[in-house]
């Protein structure tokens, strides 16, 4: 209880919503990776139904991605935005189109740190087709983000406005500066992301504490953006991700009785990228 009442002290006053002008800190808190496992798919929707949990991402380079979608996605409606991949899987367009994304076998990097150099246009091209397949599959995206967060390169970068512009839609920052250059180029976002709890204390303590280090931090935002991963583990997951067990730890919190009612209290109000019209 002690970070409890410490958060509303700290948290009390309220700042302008950068969107709305409500005097409540907006809260997004999106869950990466659907799609990527039913196990992770099943986790997000409890999250969602059950948590505090108010956006989804999906990943469509993974095998079965469009076979997932279709059967998990109808489970939270207006909720899903696209996780645009430019690691890990294979792209939705021929290998031969995307030359410069690829390495051998037709695949993505596996990490940031091994994404080579990219023609542009192959990278518009690509990331158009994979926010077209959640249309195809039933559902309208409501944002943008990267997995691993690739547009944090700056000539990526440029790629991701210029996908963002062309559906319209919202997008995650990944630093309170890049919000800036976001808006600068006509895209909405977030004032800020919070990335730290991934991989971190994951207790509700924990979450807690990211939000009030992240308020400190921005006393000016309005709207914050809060990244997690929750989801079961499944024989799937364990072949595609590095993070497993933390995500059912994840959504234990993201579930607990009382968390909502805490982060209210600490002067946030949960919203979803539906926020930004």
């Amino acid at each position: 209880m002690c970070l409890f009442v410490c958060l509303e002290v700290i948290l009390s006053g309220g700042f302008p919503h950068a969107a709305t002008g409500s005097r409540a800190r907006m809260l997004i808190v999106n869950a990466d990776d659907f799609g990527l496992t039913d196990g992770v798919c099943e986790g997000i929707v409890r999250s969602i139904r059950e948590g505090i949990v108010t956006s989804t991402s999906a990943m469509v380079c993974c095998a079965e991605a469009r076979e997932r979608l279709r059967v998990w996605g109808p489970m939270i409606p207006d909720r899903i935005g696209v996780h645009l991949q430019l690691t890990s899987g294979r792209p939705v367009l021929p290998t031969a189109q995307v030359l410069s994304l690829t390495g051998p076998g037709g695949e993505f990097a596996r990490s940031r740190g091994e994404i080579g150099p990219v023609i542009a246009g192959e990278l518009f091209l690509e990331w158009r087709a994979q926010v077209n397949v959640l249309f195809e599959v039933g559902i309208e995206p409501t944002h943008i983000d990267t997995h691993h967060h690739v547009h944090a390169r700056d000539d990526i970068f440029d790629v991701f406005c210029e996908v963002a512009a062309h559906f319209g839609l919202p997008a995650r920052p990944v630093t309170s500066d890049m919000a800036g250059r976001m808006r600068g180029a006509g895209v909405r976002c977030a004032d800020v992301a919070l990335l730290d709890w991934y991989g971190g204390d994951l207790s509700e303590r924990g979450l807690l504490r990211v939000l009030e280090m992240g308020a400190t931090r921005h006393p000016g935002a309005g709207c914050f953006e809060l990244m997690c991963h929750p989801g079961f583990r499944d024989p799937g997951l364990e072949q595609a991700s590095r993070y497993i067990g933390e995500r059912e730890i994840e959504l234990r919190t993201l579930t607990a009785p009382g968390l909502r009612e805490a982060i209210a209290q600490a002067d946030f109000q949960f919203t979803s990228y539906r926020v930004f019209g």
